[in-house]
């Protein structure tokens, strides 16, 4: 941590030492570039991480541990970057694995402080499983997570200890319906009147039923959908309906539009993912849509 300033300028040499060569060693057909700018701060991969009620590790992300308290979630492979950096003798190693692993709350709170919260590359968590955790993806997802914790720890009168004891499923119910996706929770918030209605639509693609939409499960999984999706996307009258057995006193209406989670946007230089990349507005975007309140007397 105290060293960035030896890291930038041993960081600058190696930069300007490998322009030198291409400007003036061998033919590397460079001869009309220019070396236009040059980032100044280094960036820490890594550096201290806190101890919280459990650490997570990497046999927790190579099995897929679905945590009952779990509030994150990871995918990304565990790249171990070598010691020495450019000047290394040895290779840096990627641990790749199928599937997702969940993070549980008990990562985002210290186990000796008691309100002190964590998000991002200092949570609880082994080197090598801090290799997955640490990307921008999930770092997001865990500073929503702990941010939420935190809200509720407020509104409670409580540490965040004793809101993962007591109030867990308040938590997780929230970023749910939040519209974040935890393995193994589905939605069982007893407010929410969707999940007892009938529901019906003007019509369907299979797979992509109306009843789908109450599944409780906020993002598709394998072959399993979470959405309704009209059989005419094009059809100005395509409706979905909520229709409840008696009447309902309603606060506030909850309307998610999936603009397809399955294509490419992200940061990459890789060739593959470039070429599959989808730049500017995602294709699958709600244009309008108009929501009514309907009561039979």
């Amino acid at each position: 941590m105290g060293g960035s300033e030896l890291i930038r300028d041993k960081l600058i040499r190696c930069v300007y030492g490998v322009w030198d060569h291409l400007k003036n060693v061998g033919d590397h057909g460079v001869e009309n570039y220019d070396l236009d700018w040059v980032g100044i701060v280094p960036g820490h991969r890594e550096s201290r991480r806190l101890d919280g009620p459990y650490v997570l590790t990497e046999n927790d992300i190579l099995a897929n541990r679905v945590f009952p308290d779990a509030v994150a979630y990871g995918g990304w492979p565990m790249d171990v970057h070598c010691d020495g950096g450019i000047f290394s003798k040895q290779p840096s190693v990627a641990v790749s694995y199928e599937g997702s692993y969940t993070i549980p709350y008990r990562c985002f709170y210290s186990k000796n402080i008691g309100n002190l919260m964590m998000a991002g590359r200092d949570i609880s968590v082994s080197k090598l499983a801090m290799a997955s955790t640490r990307v921008m993806g999930t770092c997001a997802i865990c500073g929503q997570a702990a941010g939420t914790a935190a809200a509720l720890s407020v509104k409670h009168s409580m540490t965040p200890a004793q809101l993962g004891k007591e109030y867990i499923q308040e938590l997780r119910q929230t970023l749910l319906k939040e519209d974040c996706y935890i393995p193994g929770a589905v939605n069982e918030d007893p407010d929410d009147l969707a999940r007892a209605a009938t529901i019906t639509a003007s019509g369907y693609l299979k797979g992509f039923e109306p009843s789908k939409i109450i599944s409780g499960v906020t993002r598709g999984v394998g072959e399993e959908t979470n959405l309704w999706q009209s059989e005419d996307m094009d059809k100005e009258d395509a409706f979905l309906k909520l229709t409840f057995g008696e009447a309902k006193d309603i606060s506030q209406v909850r309307v998610t539009f999936d603009p397809d989670l399955n294509i490419e946007i992200m940061i990459s230089q890789t060739k593959r993912r470039l070429e599959g990349m989808v730049k500017g507005m995602p294709p699958k975007l709600v244009k309008d849509f108009r929501v009514s309140l309907m009561h039979d007397e």
